[in-house]
């Protein structure tokens, strides 16, 4: 059975960034995820929300868990709420659909060097201005830092 979210949606269907910087201090990931945590670099990383431990939010990123305070989590749904006033209304419901497209692992077909290849998705991140998330993909064994939106995918 899927979980409801503050009328979000079901919880595996939530995506979002993790404000809080690692710097900051320890206080709002939990003490056994807080290495593997800091060593992920969350800024501008999309994570799933897969559940919840107690107090801590589980944030999913590729294929480990995160415990962290859900307080510095924001869901990709309610990222510019602020904002989205602001904009007429036919613009508004695109701004809420976020979710990536793909996920960790996936392979995709794209053009690389003149060449249609086959590579699997190693991160999905967030781009802030063009508030879609954008994926990076693993090419010859190699994380391959060139930024691929859905469109670019054959």
């Amino acid at each position: 059975m899927k979980t409801m979210c503050h009328g979000l949606g079901t919880i595996d269907e939530i995506w979002g960034l993790y404000h809080g910087s690692v710097e900051r201090g320890q206080r709002h990931v939990h003490p056994d995820d807080y290495e593997a945590f800091s060593e992920l670099h969350p800024y501008g990383l999309l994570f799933q929300l897969v559940g919840r431990d107690g107090e801590y939010s589980l944030l999913r990123y590729r294929d480990k868990t995160y415990r962290v305070l859900p307080e510095l989590f924001v869901p990709a749904t309610s990222m510019f709420s602020r904002i989205q006033r602001l904009l007429p209304r036919w613009l508004r419901p695109r701004m809420l659909s976020v979710r990536p497209h793909r996920d960790f692992g996936e392979l995709v077909q794209v053009w690389h060097r003149g060449e249609l290849i086959t590579a699997p998705i190693c991160d999905i991140k967030w781009h802030f201005k063009r508030s879609h998330p954008y994926y990076l993909l693993t090419i010859d064994g190699k994380p391959y830092r060139r930024w691929y939106f859905d469109e670019d995918f054959v």
